[in-house]
Formats: C-alpha cells, sequence, structure tokens
C-alpha cells in the first residue's frame, strides 16, 4: 500500500524539480540574449528574438548553444550538464523506472530524494548565472 502522505510529497518535488529546471531554460536564454548584447552589439530587438527563439528550443538543445556561442565556464558549464541529465532522466525515464516500484507498493523515498537534488542543482545554476549575469551588467555600466 502506498503512504499517501510520502506520495505526496513526491508529486510536490516533482512539479518543484520540473518548474526549477525551465527556470534554468528562461534564464540561460536571457543570459544568451545579454551576453549577444553586452559582448557582441546586438541589439535589444534582436535579443527579444533570440529569446523567443531560445525559448522554444530544448533544454539540451538552448544548453549546446550557450555552449557554443556564449560559453560559462568549465565549472558551471559541468553542473549545467549534470542538471540537464537529471531533468532529462525525470522528463523521459522517471515514470518507467518508478511507475512500477510505487505500484507495487515499494520504496520510493530515492526518487523524492532524487527531486530535491534536481531542485537543488538548478537552483545553485540559477545563482550562478546571477552572479555571470551582474559581472557582465557591472562591465557595461
Amino acid at each position: 500500500m502506498v503512504n499517501e502522505s510520502e506520495f505526496n510529497e513526491l508529486c510536490r518535488v516533482i512539479g518543484l524539480a520540473i518548474l526549477m529546471s525551465q527556470k534554468v531554460q528562461f534564464a540561460l536564454a536571457y543570459y544568451l540574449a545579454f551576453h549577444k548584447m553586452t559582448n557582441m552589439g546586438m541589439s535589444k530587438a534582436d535579443a527579444k528574438k533570440l529569446i523567443e527563439k531560445s525559448l522554444s528550443k530544448t533544454l539540451g538543445g538552448l544548453v549546446t548553444a550557450v555552449k557554443s556561442e556564449a560559453p560559462l565556464g568549465q565549472s558551471l558549464t559541468g553542473k549545467l550538464e549534470a542538471l540537464l541529465k537529471e531533468r532529462n532522466w525525470l522528463a523521459h525515464e522517471f515514470d518507467i523506472e518508478a511507475t512500477p516500484i510505487i505500484a507495487a507498493g515499494g520504496e520510493f523515498g530515492h526518487f523524492t530524494e532524487r527531486m530535491k537534488a534536481i531542485t537543488r542543482d538548478a537552483h545553485a545554476v540559477m545563482v550562478k548565472l546571477n552572479e555571470v549575469g551582474s559581472t557582465m551588467e557591472q562591465k557595461v555600466n
């Protein structure tokens, strides 16, 4: 029998992990445009178009674009790639892996902890992206 409280917590942290991953995607789209504005002279109008285009990409496509067009450094890129791998697992593999365990009444706390880790990792990436953006902004002003 599934513990309803534990299952509700799993659902809550799944939603938070997805939301935070989406926020990283938005942040990357804005970072890419801001990088091109501050370092390559892109106009605001073209930056807005780039943001729209970037947001139509998958998270993986956007990470690839940032790596090639506006590199973030090895440490942050490594964190982004690790987050992408976990987010892709969540989006594409989690349900296949977890449903039989949950349906059988098995222990699924490790999934809850993994979702919490995805959320923490996404937050850490957001903090670093904010630092990068602040540094770029200081150069402009």
